[in-house]
């Protein structure tokens, strides 16, 4: 990295470096406080996205609400969405992804 800082400052020497503090996305999210999501396919829309522990199964599951187009909500902490589902795997919010997993009692 410095290698690649030290040609830029050869090519553009009037250039001035700013450093802009990037969001910090990969948070570990806490049961039962509401996140932000930033849609990936058009940054004017966001989800909200929080986890809930499932007291029947004694897991986790995540609770996802429909895309809002707008303004994050000052105090909503925004996560990426590589973050949430990481996340979610290492919790083991996502039990089965089989299209069918109850089959029945012959198991067919």
């Amino acid at each position: 990295m410095e290698r690649y800082k030290a040609m830029l400052k050869h090519l553009m020497p009037n250039h001035h470096e700013v450093e802009t503090e990037q969001p910090r996305l990969n948070i570990k999210m806490k049961p039962n406080e509401a996140y932000a999501v930033i849609a990936q396919d058009d940054e004017r829309y966001y989800r909200v996205v929080m986890i809930k522990r499932n007291d029947f199964t004694n897991g986790f599951s995540l609770k996802v609400s429909n895309p809002v187009m707008g303004v994050v909500p000052d105090g909503m902490q925004v996560v990426s969405q590589h973050s949430v589902f990481k996340q979610m795997r290492e919790m083991d919010a996502f039990h089965s992804l089989e299209a069918f997993p109850f089959r029945g009692r012959d198991g067919r």
